[in-house]
């Protein structure tokens, strides 16, 4: 062996003993974000580990606009309220003096700029999805879209309104880390003012660095559901500004978006001419009905309906419906929002609640003649009206659980133009 091959060995048996692998290099990172997503770099905003700048993005509660998405693979769906997406652990872990968001030799993403100095976004910490991230190294445009703004609406005696030149904007973007983490988290916050109160998972369990993490709102159109007017789109944008700039004091030229030309199809009922709400949403497709966000509940529902299968008169330990399954999930999930995993199992045990209820009721109908109270006090009328209290709660949780693992798993792209606000 030769002198520098010896050194080398010795030099590689030094790393591994002193240094732990996670502290070797971080790996890299992209956050994929689609949807109505404005932008703000705060600056000097306090960490736990000191002051720092960081992105600020915000979401506005849009009907027809699916909840949002956190997922590195194993995804889940979040309420309103203020996060932190944390690296190993830690919000803001390690703090930047940087000043603005930069694309390096990416091309300009060019999200549409909105003038509101000093934004206080922190109004609207229980009315809108805000996620605060690290700032990113870089970062680009997924995907831009063309798109004009007028001052007025167009009407049916002014079918013309002057327009701003057509220009391309983001309508997604990618943030790039060049040091991410090895784990991935969601945290909420208790004070929005100060990052180091994110210390609580919102999630279940974390999520490895997969390479890319997706935060994305997506719309509920599908081939059935055509929005030919782009009604999803002009509705979020409408709710976007109203959340920056309600009055319009700052922005006086960009109060509508792509609307030059009166279309009677679609001009009178665009959702732009909806007096700003900004504290609650709007409706987007004006002619039909609301669509909630999903996955606001689920561990509620599920809590209500261990509670329902714990007051019946049920053999043994109640196996047969699978309640210390449902018990224990129950409590696993209390408070926090399910993955795709979670909701899997979940949907393992309520076919088992399903089954075992049924069962329940055909054995117990044999026998309802003679059948006497049981240690709960149930008489067999009571019995049969409390399973079939349960069998309703299984069926709407069920279908609660389906519905949150199809909109994190699908949807179309929103394609509403990413905000920064100077």
């Amino acid at each position: 062996m030769t002198k520098i091959t010896t050194m080398y060995t010795l030099l590689l048996l030094f790393v591994s003993v002193c240094c732990p692998e996670s502290s070797l290099g971080n790996q890299r990172l992209d956050v994929a974000m689609e949807g109505p997503w404005i932008f703000y770099v705060q600056k000097n905003f306090p960490t736990a580990n000191g002051p720092s700048t960081v992105l600020v993005a915000v979401a506005p509660k849009v009907d027809h606009h699916i909840a949002p998405v956190f997922s590195s693979g194993d995804g889940a769906q979040f309420k309103p309220g203020v996060y932190c997406v944390v690296f190993d652990k830690l919000c803001v872990p390690n703090p930047t003096n940087a000043s603005n968001l930069t694309s390096d030799t990416y091309p300009d993403p060019h999200p549409i700029p909105l003038t509101k100095p000093a934004w206080d976004w922190k109004q609207y910490a229980s009315t809108a999805y805000i996620v605060i991230l690290p700032l990113p190294t870089y970062y680009s445009a997924d995907g831009k879209e063309s798109l004009t703004f007028q001052d007025a609406l167009p009407t049916q005696t002014t079918q013309h309104v002057p327009s701003s030149p057509l220009a391309s904007y983001a309508i997604g973007v990618q943030l790039h880390y060049l040091n991410g983490p090895n784990r991935i988290d969601l945290y909420s916050c208790t004070n929005p003012s100060d990052a180091s109160s994110c210390t609580t998972p919102a999630a279940t369990h974390d999520e490895e660095n997969s390479g890319t993490l997706r935060l994305t709102i997506r719309s509920d159109e599908t081939p059935t559901n055509p929005d030919k007017c782009k009604w999803h789109v002009h509705g979020a944008y409408h709710q976007m500004l109203g959340l920056v700039d309600p009055q319009l004091s700052d922005n006086p030229h960009k109060r509508y978006i792509d609307v030059p030309d009166f279309d009677k199809t679609c001009t009178p009922n665009d959702p732009q001419q909806t007096p700003y709400h900004p504290m609650t949403s709007i409706a987007t497709h004006s002619k039909e009905g609301k669509m909630k966000p999903v996955n606001p509940n689920i561990s509620e529902e599920l809590e209500a309906l261990v509670k329902s299968l714990q007051s019946l008169d049920l053999p043994d330990d109640g196996s047969q419906v699978a309640l210390p399954a449902l018990d224990g999930q129950a409590k696993d999930f209390s408070g926090k929002f399910l993955r795709v995993s979670d909701l899997s199992k979940l949907g393992d045990n309520l076919a088992k609640t399903r089954t075992g209820l049924t069962a329940l009721l055909r054995e117990r109908a044999k026998g309802a003649g003679t059948m006497s109270k049981n240690r709960h006090g149930l008489g067999p009328d009571e019995f049969k009206l409390k399973v079939g209290i349960a069998l309703e709660q299984e069926s709407a949780l069920q279908h609660d659980a389906d519905l949150s693992m199809l909109s994190i798993y699908s949807g179309k792209d929103c394609r509403a133009a990413i905000i920064l606000v100077q």
